[in-house]
């Protein structure tokens, strides 16, 4: 039987977890605040730190209250539920400013807030395991499983619970690995991942989704189109987007149009570069604000996607390249005066990183979703100083967040030269 132990919470640590001591370690516990005093159970143990969870709240904080949604606490999705949102900003822009304290950087923070706190989620991701359609629970790869998630879209919650008893009704959750589940501009999609080949029947499914939602099946890496009823398409900041399947889109549509603004009014001179560039959207919508635009991307559907929304938008003054960013930086003997970079979350590689230390231009925009990678890239951009930073709320009642740094070169003259 595992020991119950007493802590009182000092701190914040990744994710927003309570940091208490026990035993002369530092323990973390999810879903606690700030001086609370409460017991707990160790669930993992190392030599440095303990993980716990909560079994008794001796002194509930005034700040702590009831959660929406009835998995919260189970489901690893979101972790900031049972606090108010100012308090769960205040927090993260605390933990990224301790992160940046690293590149010393102490000047101010932006935050850019999410409006919605709630239903703003267009897509979600599901996993089917056990006879479940569900979440992961945190820190694990069991599912919780739900009828609906808070954060998303109505219209998405009622799609899980009538693609939930589609899978019961047919007695076919074993088919699947995941199913993602998107609502864009009043129109639907959902992706089955398959991990075999069979047939199925979704026509009773399609009924019940009332033909709102088009439906297509994925299996390594082939899309199959099941059901097609419209076009997925919306406008953002003057540029007309028309989604695939294949389509990453920023889960917030609010705060994703803040994100773009703010990099399209930090941008320097006319000639941009915008590296890891996906389907086009912010290489489209900067080169509608009239400058000229190289995008790289090294994903083929990506690629083509890009290309699709530069012919429907007429972009002349944009040019994408499909490869991967570190060898054509290397290849574009070009001088930019401003070049964008939007890596996944792993990060730049170490090639990109070199030459854009080398390279002389006015300004760097680092895009991140992930505020570790983006201090350990901070570090090897020896040749940049920070200029400002944002703090994109992007996941409101998440861990997550999105990152915006503006950097300008040292030297930047060295470019008229």
């Amino acid at each position: 039987m595992q020991e119950i132990k007493n802590t009182t919470i000092f701190d914040y640590g990744f994710d927003g977890e309570g940091v208490g001591k026990i035993d002369g370690k530092i323990c973390f516990v999810p879903y606690s605040i700030k001086d609370e005093n409460i017991d707990v159970k160790i669930i993992k143990e190392n030599a440095n730190f303990t993980r716990g969870e909560i079994i008794t709240i001796h002194n509930p904080s005034n700040l702590r209250i009831k959660p929406l949604c009835p998995y919260f606490g189970k489901c690893g999705g979101c972790a900031y539920q049972h606090m108010p949102y100012q308090e769960e900003l205040t927090i993260k822009k605390e933990l990224f400013s301790r992160q940046l304290k690293k590149v010393n950087y102490t000047g101010q923070t932006d935050i850019i807030a999410s409006s919605n706190h709630y239903c703003y989620r267009n897509k979600i991701r599901l996993f089917v395991k056990n006879g479940k359609l569900g979440l992961k629970k945190r820190g694990s790869n069991d599912i919780v499983e739900i009828k609906s998630c808070q954060i998303c879209k109505e219209e998405i919650g009622d799609a899980i619970s009538k693609v939930d008893l589609f899978l019961s009704g047919k007695k076919i959750y074993h088919l699947f690995d995941s199913i993602e589940i998107g609502y864009f501009n009043n129109q639907g999609i959902i992706i089955f991942y398959k991990n075999r080949i069979c047939d199925v029947d979704y026509q009773g499914l399609i009924l019940n989704l009332l033909n709102d939602f088009n439906i297509y099946e994925s299996y390594k890496k082939q899309i199959k189109t099941i059901f097609e009823n419209n076009n997925i398409s919306f406008t953002s900041l003057g540029i007309k987007v028309q989604l695939s399947p294949f389509s990453f889109h920023q889960v917030n549509d609010e705060v994703a149009k803040e994100l773009y603004n703010r990099v399209i009014s930090n941008i320097k001179g006319e000639f941009v570069l915008n590296c890891y560039s996906g389907g086009g959207l912010l290489s489209g919508m900067i080169c509608k604000s009239g400058k000229k635009v190289i995008a790289i991307e090294l994903g083929k559907h990506e690629h083509e996607e890009a290309e699709r929304l530069k012919y429907h938008n007429a972009l002349k003054g944009l040019t994408n390249i499909r490869g991967d960013c570190g060898k054509e930086l290397k290849n574009l003997n070009l001088d930019f005066d401003t070049i964008i970079v939007d890596p996944p979350r792993g990060g730049l590689d170490n090639l990109v990183a070199t030459n854009l230390n080398d390279r002389r231009l006015e300004r760097l925009i680092y895009i991140s979703c992930d505020s570790a990678t983006l201090i350990r890239d901070l570090l090897k951009l020896t040749n940049y100083k920070i200029n400002r930073v944002y703090l994109l709320d992007m996941f409101a009642r998440t861990g997550e967040y999105e990152c915006l740094v503006i950097l300008d070169k040292f030297n930047s003259q060295l470019k008229n030269v």
